[in-house]
């Protein structure tokens, strides 16, 4: 298989040329895993920029050892993974499936993990099977669109609080210290409460009428 350099390059040809050391394209696939990251990534979690980073380019490592392992590689123009079995979703959405776990990770090392239960939760009230990391694509881009709109919904103050709470493992002293808008802890924690309802409340909401129209 012969490439011209160009600015985007399909599946096949990116596990092909990073299969082969072709450094044109191995460094087109970081530019471009790491721009549909950023770009899926941006208000999906509270965590800071660091962490980001850090959760992508474990993410991207690991797509990258399981091509050069040859756990995905290209059969007749398809990019199989291993076993032969053609991939059902892009290496793009592959990768943030992985990022997902590494922020689990993280986010059990912390307070507790937000949203995996809300969508298991909703999945139980409805009777359906849709656990976090399912293959089916489109639940998976159904899953990032709600939980984006409803934090793009939310105060800024409530963004924070999370944030700080849950996945910066702060205490509300230290809380209260950075934002000094509160005259009390009670204060603080009725607010963080009042916080993380509102949010699982809109997410498991648009979740169930997502599911019941999917």
């Amino acid at each position: 298989m012969i490439f011209t350099f160009k600015k985007t390059y399909s599946d096949a040809e990116f596990v092909y040329g990073i299969k082969n050391g072709n450094s044109k394209i191995q460094n087109r696939f970081y530019e471009h895993c790491k721009n549909y990251f950023n770009l899926k990534y941006k208000k999906l979690f509270f965590t800071d920029d660091d962490k980001k980073n850090d959760i992508f380019e474990d993410a991207f490592i690991i797509v990258w050892q399981k091509i050069e392992r040859g756990d995905i590689y290209v059969q007749n123009g398809q990019v199989v993974a291993q076993g032969g079995k053609q991939m059902t979703c892009s290496l793009n959405t592959f990768m943030m499936s992985v990022a997902w776990n590494k922020f689990r990770e993280y986010s059990r090392k912390h307070k507790e993990t937000l949203f995996e239960d809300m969508f298991e939760n909703a999945g139980n009230v409805l009777g359906v099977s849709s656990p976090w990391g399912d293959s089916n694509d489109e639940i998976e881009s159904m899953k990032l669109e709600i939980i984006s709109t409803c934090i793009a919904k939310m105060p800024k103050r409530c963004c924070q609080i999370l944030t700080m709470f849950y996945y910066e493992g702060k205490k509300l002293d230290n809380i209260m210290m950075e934002l000094q808008s509160f005259t009390s802890k009670d204060a603080l924690k009725t607010a963080k409460n009042k916080c993380y309802t509102t949010l699982k409340n809109n997410v498991l909401q648009q979740y169930k009428v997502a599911m019941i129209n999917y």
